[in-house]
């Protein structure tokens, strides 16, 4: 059973694993430093986006359900949108071997404050959970 909070890192690290993706930063979401913006340079962000867990039998402490973690994908619009596709490809790639049970990517839109292409991706684990730990 592993920690909720882990996973946002398990992410980080298949997506660094490889190097399909060393053109990114990629970091846990919300860092203790705050980015460039306009963004100079490509930037993969991961951390939780929802759960939802229930008791798996009565009188256990055992949780399980689904844990969605984002990956939000920047492209600085100077290096264009379609390095989005490659991106996108590279990250199913790199997250298949953590077995997620759905892997979901959103439309790519203008982010006006980042002056950055971004696209949303979203993977669901479907577990057995322990809530809390390091994070």
């Amino acid at each position: 059973m592993k920690s909720i909070n882990s996973y946002p890192d398990r992410v980080v690290q298949a997506l660094k694993t490889g190097g399909y993706l060393n053109e990114f930063t990629i970091t846990r979401a919300f860092p203790k430093t705050a980015k460039p913006s306009p963004l100079t340079h490509s930037i993969i962000t991961v951390g939780i986006d929802s759960f939802e867990l229930s008791t798996a039998a009565i009188g256990a402490n055992t949780k399980c359900g689904d844990l969605n973690i984002f990956v939000d994908i920047y492209i600085p619009v100077k290096l264009g949108g379609k390095r989005i596709n490659t991106a996108l490809h590279n990250v199913y790639n790199a997250c298949t071997y953590l077995e997620p049970c759905k892997i979901k990517a959103g439309r790519t839109h203008f982010d006006s404050s980042t002056q950055a292409y971004k696209t949303e991706v979203i993977i669901t684990f479907n577990n057995e959970f322990q809530i809390g730990g390091e994070v």
